[in-house]
């Protein structure tokens, strides 16, 4: 549990993933606040792994003002481009390396080294039908490490 001693000194930002549970496999609920509720925060390597899975899943030029953010993998799962384990790792690393410059170009050296970008690391990845299952470790510059599994849907045919 988290205490206001937790945040003393830190920025903050709203929590877009929740319902995580460190330690244990947990369907997260993308939503800034649950109805009736205020928003949740989040620093440390929970806010980096935010940071990286909003870089990583989104859509190289999707976001008007900023072209350059993003990854190509989710366009690339949504045109049926990737089809077979080989295709999905290829894309997998070539995202998780622009997702890695990206980050590393927006971080100062007066944030804190467990929200900062260090590396990932592939730990699986399964095609099953018309869904691709990334298991994959962040690493922040702290050496704090966080497990990320992604399901998600591909296109067939």
């Amino acid at each position: 549990m988290s205490t206001v001693k937790d945040y003393v000194g830190r920025v903050v930002d709203i929590l877009a993933f929740q319902d995580a549970v460190v330690g244990e496999e947990a369907l997260l609920s993308m939503t800034l606040a649950r109805d009736g509720e205020g928003g949740e925060i989040t620093t440390g390597i929970q806010k980096l792994a935010q940071r990286f899975l909003l870089e990583f899943l989104t859509e190289t030029g999707s976001i008007p003002y900023d072209t350059g953010r993003g990854t190509d993998f989710m366009t690339e799962l949504r045109l049926g481009r990737v089809r077979t384990t080989i295709e999905a790792e290829q894309q997998f690393f070539l995202a998780t390396d622009t997702a890695r410059l990206n980050l590393t170009l927006e971080e100062t050296d007066d944030m804190p080294d467990d929200e900062r970008f260090g590396a990932t690391t592939l730990d699986s990845l399964v095609i099953a039908g018309d869904k691709l299952t990334i298991r994959m470790t962040l690493r922040s510059l702290a050496g704090e490490t966080r497990e990320i599994i992604l399901p998600l849907k591909t296109t067939t045919g």
